[in-house]
């Protein structure tokens, strides 16, 4: 017999984690018959809102205060929201170099107050109502040289006429 409510809590822990195809993974061990338990169901739809950077829907579809279920998918995970921000954080940083104040706030779901201090501890810089975003990911220059003799490549040419 299975137990729905530990299959609920580590889909939720592979919701953030930092592999994104941990959630995949879990869900290939599933039947469709689990897949289609309601607790289960919205997490792929979350999932799936997660996946299309969508996260004020997320967050409105996470808390949503006309759902029928009185306790939420992810209690009694320790850490979810923090863990999701920092995920979705980390989207915004590779994603925008300025980003207004209010956008953030519907992206973390967090009042003005947090995220300053978010922005603060991430090294943000904010001129009234936009956030801007330090380079980070720089790309570089690299030369690939490799060193292959002649006698190498003659074998490896005559094996090919082989075929």
């Amino acid at each position: 017999m299975l137990d729905l409510d530990v299959i609920r809590r580590i889909l939720a822990k592979a919701l953030i984690s930092a592999i994104p195809a941990d959630f995949n993974l879990c869900l290939y061990l599933l039947t469709d018959e689990v897949c289609k338990d309601t607790n289960i169901a919205k997490l792929l739809a979350l999932r799936e809102s997660l996946e299309r950077a969508q996260f004020v829907k997320f967050w409105r579809d996470m808390y949503d205060p006309e759902d029928e279920e009185e306790e939420s998918v992810v209690d009694g995970i320790a850490g979810f929201d923090n863990g999701l921000r920092k995920l979705i954080l980390a989207e915004i940083t590779a994603t925008y170099q300025k980003i207004p104040l209010a956008s953030v706030q519907d992206m973390v779901n967090l009042d003005e107050e947090a995220v300053l201090r978010l922005a603060k501890e991430n090294g943000w810089a904010v001129d009234g109502s936009v956030v801007t975003l330090p380079v980070k990911n720089e790309v570089k220059a690299s030369v690939i040289s490799e060193n292959v003799k002649f006698e190498q490549l003659t074998k490896m040419v005559s094996a090919a006429n082989d075929i």
